[in-house]
């Protein structure tokens, strides 16, 4: 269990950093870099569903496109895109009332 909390807050650490990188846009490879350390950390553990997930993939979508890497931008999105979906199919109407 320690271990795979520990692998967890690595993969956030990673994706905060390249949420920040990304906000600079001066450095797309350092992105891609941080992008695949969260994503393998992050696969082993979320199971694709988990909003950390969705967000790494559409930054990595983000560096890729920076990168004139235009197909795997859409893979990437494309996936985080279908994570997103079944998050919000999960989520029933009265957890939004107020």
């Amino acid at each position: 269990m320690d271990a795979s909390f520990d692998h967890h807050e690595l993969g956030l650490a990673s994706l905060k950093i390249r949420l920040k990188l990304d906000e600079e846009g001066e450095y797309p490879e350092k992105v891609f870099d941080y992008a695949n350390k969260s994503l393998k950390i992050l696969d082993e553990i979320d199971n694709d569903t988990s909003l950390p997930l969705a967000m790494n993939l559409q930054l990595l979508g983000s560096a890729c496109y920076n990168l004139n890497r235009f197909n795997e931008s859409l893979g990437y999105l494309n996936r985080a895109n279908r994570i997103l979906r079944k998050l919000e199919e999960t989520i029933s109407d009265n957890d939004f009332n107020i």
